[in-house]
């Protein structure tokens, strides 16, 4: 007390040790390539998008060796409880429930979910209309997208599909008439299919 502040230790920090320097060591980041403008394949198959991106500037600072590794979204928390990969940096809601066998990290993005259609469609303007029609609804199963299309529409209208990416594929197929996703994401996927689809509905904030 009233004496001079410590000097914090060399290069560490009063934490001590550089966190941020891990000396080289290969870092496995969990990836689905299935999420753009995430993670997802170009058209020679190679990985690109945001966490590929992130990934390759977070081990620049920390003197790492990202090391990506494919993982489909069923499975992946379980994936991550046992070691399998040491960081996924895919968006991912924070629930208490997953909460209790991952760690997260501080939040770095928040988005809302939309209804996603095709952009001739114009029966589908507001969360009323949806819910007037017969629209079947695709959305992938696991995911807060799944929750919140059921809660919002009704389980009988909901079309359950096992990765990100097919919901999108059935609406521009004609299989489903919407889709409940991720707004970052809808973007990502009309950026990947220009002038095929477009956002209708604003369900959430974010």
């Amino acid at each position: 007390c009233g004496g001079q502040p410590a000097k914090a230790p060399a290069g560490g920090g009063a934490a001590g040790p550089d966190a941020t320097e891990l000396g080289g060591r290969e870092i496995i980041w969990g990836v689905d390539n299935a999420y753009p403008p995430f993670s997802y394949l170009d058209d020679e198959s190679n990985g690109i998008g945001f966490d590929y991106d992130l990934a390759a500037e977070v081990c620049e600072r920390a003197n790492c060796v990202p090391i990506f590794k494919e993982f489909s979204w069923e499975g992946v928390f379980e994936a991550a409880q046992a070691g399998e990969f040491d960081i996924n940096m895919g968006g991912c809601t924070v629930t208490m429930e997953r909460a209790k066998i991952i760690d997260y990290s501080d939040p770095i993005y928040e988005y809302g979910q939309i209804v996603l259609t095709r952009a001739d469609d114009t029966e589908i303007t507001s969360e009323e209309a949806l819910l007037a029609s017969d629209a079947k609804i695709g959305t992938q199963a696991g995911t807060s997208n799944e929750i919140t299309a059921i809660s919002r529409f009704g389980e009988d209208r909901v079309v359950l599909f096992e990765t990100f990416e097919m919901p999108v594929v059935a609406l521009l197929s004609g299989d489903v008439d919407a889709v409940v996703i991720d707004e970052v994401a809808a973007v990502g996927f009309m950026g990947e299919n220009p002038g095929q689809m477009k956002i209708a509905v604003k369900l959430t904030g974010g």
